[in-house]
């Protein structure tokens, strides 16, 4: 059997690949948080903290 990919339906696959990116919806953290170093976020019934720690990373908790 032969598993290689030829450069066209690489090509392909990373078009294919960018549609898929473009169809994301990105919110950027500073937007987010405008200037707080937390928020809460409803879904459903249920309410999220999504909080930046002092590393500068985001955690999320319920």
């Amino acid at each position: 059997m032969n598993y290689s990919t030829t450069p066209k339906e690489i090509n392909q696959q990373s078009k294919e690949a960018n549609l898929n990116a473009e169809a994301v919806r990105v919110l950027h953290s500073a937007d987010l948080f405008a200037g707080h170093k937390r928020l809460t976020i409803q879904h459903n019934e249920f309410m999220y903290t999504l909080r930046i720690t002092r590393d500068n990373k985001l955690i999320l908790t319920k």
